[in-house]
């Protein structure tokens, strides 16, 4: 929703269209990964204290090379719509 996407730039301090750049170039914040994933989750219908427990335990605990790939496709839907 329109909402979550200016609640990521309020949180990542980055219009969308600059974090997207930013994390297909892997040059992102932590934050830029863990709100992408929390606010998806929140968007999907889960509650926020939920999305936060999850996204603490299996983002910011876990590899970046695990949820890269996942931010980058519910980045990717956000801007190029779901295909």
């Amino acid at each position: 929703p329109f909402d979550s996407v200016l609640e990521l730039e309020r949180k990542t301090g980055a219009a969308f269209g600059a974090l997207f750049d930013r994390v297909r170039r892997m040059h992102f914040a932590m934050s830029d990964l863990t709100e992408t994933v929390r606010l998806a989750l929140i968007g999907g219908g889960m509650s926020p204290k939920d999305a936060f427990e999850l996204t603490r335990t299996y983002v910011a605990a876990r590899p970046i090379a695990e949820t890269y790939p996942l931010v980058l496709e519910i980045l990717s839907v956000v801007y190029f719509g779901d295909a």
